[in-house]
């Protein structure tokens, strides 16, 4: 989990879905009054747009759309769509390194009296990610704990309360990576995978915990950990994340100066691949062609 604000699509798709969960599931809503639908769809668009512009870093836009979002729910007067409006708003505050703005937005949506769960999962989770930021680490596993009580509390556990619980196992994970506790990292790696629900996700849940060996230097199991993952991404066509398991592969054979192994999967990278990390993946190949003193290959 890095120090700096990600821009993570899988976290904006949560965002997204919180509004079908509203209008649909049988949790509890703050306002039982019918809403309209061309509202809803307005204000759906104002949000999906928000967080569009922030990943963008089209800040002036994103924060055109989210003061938009913000006026259209408090005009609704429907508590669980003012609270949506603002983790979205928060999301692009955090994105825009305001922490401030977006930790005021999150604390009043979960001081906001019977609000939905999944607004209060998702920004618990958000403030998790904003103190990851600040590097206050303990402090953000309190929010991704308190995510997994509200989770733990459905009567009925069901498809999205195994995703969240998966996102939270997987908070935790690189959480205590960067505390230094490996075991308790190992752990909920290992709960993180146990709770996907999309076998091909698997893969990359354990490229990361793959990160915890190579913090241990335990590199011959982070080599057999991203190897599997590699196997489980041919097989299901998730060829998207292959370059990123060939540059971990190559550069941790080069920690062991296996170069040819180095090179093998620095090459299978490239591969298919004209935009997905290949610089880094031509300079891990230089590396190993360098290392084993061939020089001609690696100044080619």
């Amino acid at each position: 989990m890095s120090i700096f604000p990600p821009f993570p699509s899988k976290l904006a798709v949560m965002v997204f879905c919180i509004m079908y969960t509203i209008t649909s599931s049988g949790q509890h809503s703050s306002n039982a009054t019918p809403l309209d639908d061309s509202k809803l769809r307005e204000l759906k668009n104002y949000t999906k747009w928000t967080i569009n512009y922030a990943s963008q870093k089209e800040y002036d836009s994103a924060n055109k759309y989210s003061d938009r979002a913000l006026r259209l729910a408090n005009e609704l007067k429907n508590q669980d769509l003012i609270g949506y409006a603002k983790t979205s708003m928060a999301l692009s505050s955090y994105w825009q390194v305001n922490t401030p703005m977006a930790k005021q937005l999150l604390s009043e949506v979960l001081e906001t009296p019977a609000i939905h769960d999944s607004i209060a999962i998702e920004s618990q989770l958000i403030l998790s990610d904003v103190y990851t930021y600040e590097q206050d680490y303990v402090r953000a596993i309190s929010h991704v704990i308190e995510a997994e009580k509200i989770i733990r509390m459905h009567p009925v556990f069901n498809k999205r309360d195994s995703l969240q619980l998966g996102r939270v196992y997987l908070s935790m994970g690189e959480l205590y990576k960067l505390l230094k506790e490996f075991k308790k990292s190992y752990t909920y790696y290992d709960k993180a995978i146990a709770y996907n629900i999309d076998y091909g996700n698997k893969s990359f849940l354990m490229y990361l915990k793959s990160g915890t060996y190579e913090d241990e230097m335990k590199i011959k199991e982070a080599i057999t950990l991203v190897k599997e993952a590699v196997s489980i991404t041919t097989e299901k066509n998730r060829h998207l994340f292959l370059p990123t398991y060939h540059l971990a592969l190559s550069k941790n054979y080069l920690k062991l100066s296996v170069t040819d192994s180095a090179v093998y999967h620095g090459r299978q990278g490239l591969i298919d691949n004209d935009d997905c990390q290949v610089d880094l993946l031509y300079g891990a190949v230089g590396d190993a062609y360098y290392q084993s003193k061939d020089f001609d290959n690696a100044l080619s």
